[in-house]
């Protein structure tokens, strides 16, 4: 709702501290990263910020390395690869 929000800081400087966070030469690592650095180079366009050192090249995917590392599992959501992997 609108008042969980109310006291949050402003997405531009969530954004900028994202950034100072990743440094010069980011690796985002997720499950589906692709998806993930194309939210954070929508949102840092949106607010006028550098989208330079968000691609594709600098993600690590753990849903490919689950691909090739376990083949066969029913699906590759996260919650299908972490009970493979218990």
């Amino acid at each position: 709702t609108e008042a969980m929000v109310a006291d949050a800081p402003e997405p531009r400087h969530v954004l900028q501290q994202f950034l100072g966070l990743m440094g010069a030469s980011p690796i985002l690592v997720g499950h589906n990263v692709a998806f993930d650095i194309a939210f954070v180079r929508e949102k840092l366009g949106q607010y006028g910020l550098s989208q330079t050192l968000m691609t594709n090249e600098r993600g690590v995917c753990t849903r490919n390395l689950a691909r090739k590392l376990i083949p066969g599992l029913p699906g590759y959501e996260g919650i299908v690869v972490a009970t493979a992997c218990d």
